[in-house]
C-alpha cells in the first residue's frame, strides 16, 4: 500500500472528485478515488442491470446552438 503526502491529502480534500495523477517516469496518467468510490464503481461495472434507467431520460433537454 502507498502513503499520501500531505500535499496529495490536500488535493484530495480540495476536490472530492477523483484526482488526476501524473507519473512521469513512466508517462501514465491515474486517477485517485475513494475507497467508497471504488466500490460503487465495481458495482456498476460488474451489475450493469443495477443501472436506473431513468439517469439516462432527459425531459428539458435543449440543444447547444
Amino acid at each position: 500500500m502507498v502513503q499520501l503526502t500531505t500535499e496529495q491529502r490536500k488535493a484530495l480534500d480540495d476536490r472530492g472528485t477523483p484526482l488526476e495523477v501524473e507519473d512521469p517516469a513512466g508517462n501514465g496518467t491515474y486517477y485517485l478515488i475513494s475507497a467508497e468510490q471504488c466500490r460503487k464503481l465495481r458495482c456498476v461495472l460488474e451489475h450493469p442491470e443495477s443501472i436506473d434507467p431513468s439517469f439516462f431520460e432527459f425531459t428539458d433537454f435543449t440543444p447547444a446552438k
